[in-house]
C-alpha cells in the first residue's frame, strides 16, 4: 500500500535548494579558514590545503550542475 504524500512545489523545491547552496558555501567558507589556519601553521602542507579546497570547490560546482539539469530537464 502507497504512503501518499504531497510533493513539494517549484518554489518550496526552489528555495530549498538556494538554502542547501547558501548552506554548502558557508561550509565551504568555514573549511577554507580552518585550512588557512592550519595551513599557516605547517606551511609544508600547502600541497594537501590546496587537494582539499579543489576537493570542496568540484562538490559545489557538480550541485549547481545537477541543479541546472534538473531545470532544464523537468
Amino acid at each position: 500500500m502507497a504512503i501518499p504524500f504531497a510533493l513539494p512545489t517549484e518554489d518550496e523545491n526552489e528555495i530549498q535548494s538556494q538554502q542547501l547552496e547558501q548552506l554548502m558555501l558557508e561550509l565551504y567558507a568555514a573549511l577554507q579558514q580552518v585550512l588557512r589556519t592550519r595551513n599557516s601553521q605547517h606551511p609544508s602542507r600547502n600541497r594537501e590545503y590546496f587537494t582539499v579546497l579543489v576537493q570542496i570547490m568540484m562538490v559545489l560546482l557538480s550541485f549547481r550542475l545537477v541543479r541546472a539539469m534538473i531545470r532544464y530537464f523537468f
